[in-house]
């Protein structure tokens, strides 16, 4: 298993570094520095008739989501409007490469 190396955006890139191979968490260099993510944009939604399916930068299901923050293992949402939560930019970015820095530690523990 290859581990995970975030190496920083090319020159003339905007957005957070990002994950150079592997498949474990990848934050996106198209995230903004700041703003708001739906929990799709999170954990991605499975495909439908009428739209592919989409990745989310956190490979979670969305129950298990709502564990994580429910447990303090994830941040709180912001309430938008009565059926609508999101999550800070900044927030989300951090979990992700807090992750990524346990995933190395466990990584480089293996013989």
């Amino acid at each position: 298993m290859q581990a995970n190396v975030l190496t920083a955006p090319k020159a003339g890139e905007q957005g957070r570094r990002r994950p150079a191979g592997g498949d474990a968490m990848r934050v996106s260099p198209s995230l903004p520095d700041t703003g708001f993510l739906r929990l799709s944009d999170i954990v991605g939604r499975k495909a439908t008739k009428k739209s592919p399916a989409v990745r989310g930068i956190y490979p979670v299901s969305r129950s298990t989501w709502w564990q994580m923050v429910r447990d303090g293992r994830a941040p709180a949402g912001v309430k938008l409007s009565k059926r609508c939560t999101a999550w800070r930019v900044e927030d989300v970015i951090a979990l992700c490469e807090g992750a990524e820095a346990v995933q190395k530690r466990i990584v480089g523990a293996q013989p």
